[in-house]
């Protein structure tokens, strides 16, 4: 049986913003994690949820998680909020994240409009800061220029691919960069059918598309750990 931590977007403005998917979710919802209860009840009040609803905070992060992962493997469905916006982006649910991947349990995030922010929260990994880039450069000087500029700023790194210039990319980057001090994610066809998201090293993954042919639209996540910048 598969089990699913589920994300759950909401609106910066009216709650009569939410998507339509998100509702179903929240209906379908045992347990709703949420920074503040009586904000989330403005919810639970206008669609007529009958979830318990838990408040979740930074200071209580490392304890609920465990809890979150506790009402997974009972089979009751698990919902993690924020205020507003996407959750875990500056607001408490990244450990119950991690938690989850380790324990082969799958992300799904509801309400999404951002492929960026998404990758980021599928990644699982920690960051203080990151940089966007867009589509990585195609010459080589300006990509080592484009890359090396944002290693220095920020220990994360997000851009867009091609599926027929990843491999080629991740290659370059192994080449060009130390290997051992990368985690990297792929996620793809994000929002769709066939969403996937694989975590490794840039080695595991180039061995992994080596047998498979990569599809769909690519949202990439690098970090790089202190031992970079030794």
């Amino acid at each position: 049986m598969k089990h699913f931590l589920h994300l759950v977007v909401l609106p910066i403005g009216s709650i009569k913003e939410i998507s339509l998917e998100s509702i179903e979710i929240l209906k379908k919802a045992d347990y709703i994690y949420c920074e503040d209860r009586l904000v989330f009840s403005r919810y639970k009040n206008e669609f007529s949820l009958n979830a318990i609803t838990v408040k979740y905070t930074k200071d209580k992060d490392k304890n609920l998680s465990q809890k979150i992962i506790q009402n997974i493997y009972e089979n009751k469905t698990v919902c993690i909020v924020s205020d507003a916006g996407y959750p875990i982006v500056n607001d408490p649910g990244f450990t119950a994240v991690s938690l989850a991947i380790q324990e082969k349990i799958q992300i799904k995030i509801w309400g999404a409009t951002s492929p960026l922010l998404c990758a980021i929260l599928l990644s699982g990994l920690s960051f203080k800061s990151f940089s966007f880039l867009g589509f990585l450069e195609k010459k080589d000087k300006r990509k080592r220029e484009q890359l090396s500029s944002s290693m220095k700023k920020h220990n994360l790194i997000v851009y867009y691919d091609s599926p027929f210039r990843t491999i080629d990319n991740f290659k370059w980057i192994k080449e060009n960069f130390n290997d051992c001090c990368l985690e990297v994610t792929l996620s793809r066809e994000l929002g769709k059918k066939h969403e996937e998201t694989l975590r490794g090293t840039l080695s595991s993954l180039i061995k992994t598309f080596s047998e498979k042919k990569i599809k769909g639209e690519i949202v990439v996540v690098l970090k790089w750990n202190k031992c970079f910048f030794n």
